[in-house]
């Protein structure tokens, strides 16, 4: 739905547009459709709807949404610091931690086989020898 093609009349006759008129220029606009479930309600009603709080100052009262915006989290060093970023962080750290492991027990294992290899060939070797002295006598 594109209400900036439309012409006067036919943005007027729309529900979901509007027409405004300004110094400069005059358009057609999309409603804003959403409304807030707290706009325009008395006390008992807004302590009813769920996410409404009911606020009341020195010069009025009104119904408005329970949350607000928080504030994030910052460092000494001025930057702003998330909870992903602190889960990225240590999810790294775990990482790394789990692939110098893994590594080492590469170069363990690699260690290990070439050992075997070593025993391997020297009791070849032997049996070699010990063959060649059968045949001999």
């Amino acid at each position: 739905m594109d209400c900036k093609k439309k012409t006067k009349e036919s943005c007027k006759t729309s529900t979901k547009c509007t027409y405004a008129t300004g110094k400069v220029r005059s358009y057609c606009k999309k409603k804003n459709m959403t409304k807030s479930l707290c706009k325009k309600k008395n006390e008992t009603k807004c302590k009813r709807v769920r996410g409404c709080k009911f606020a009341s100052g020195t010069k009025r009262k009104f119904c408005r949404k329970n949350v607000t915006k928080r504030r994030k989290k910052t460092t000494k060093g001025g930057g702003k610091i998330t909870n992903t970023e602190v889960m990225l962080d240590e999810r790294i750290k775990k990482n790394t931690i789990d692939i110098d492991s893994h590594n080492n027990r590469i170069t363990e294992n690699t260690r290990k086989v070439g050992i075997s290899l070593q025993n391997i060939r020297a009791a070849v070797d032997r049996i070699e020898n010990l063959e060649g002295r059968m045949d001999e006598s």
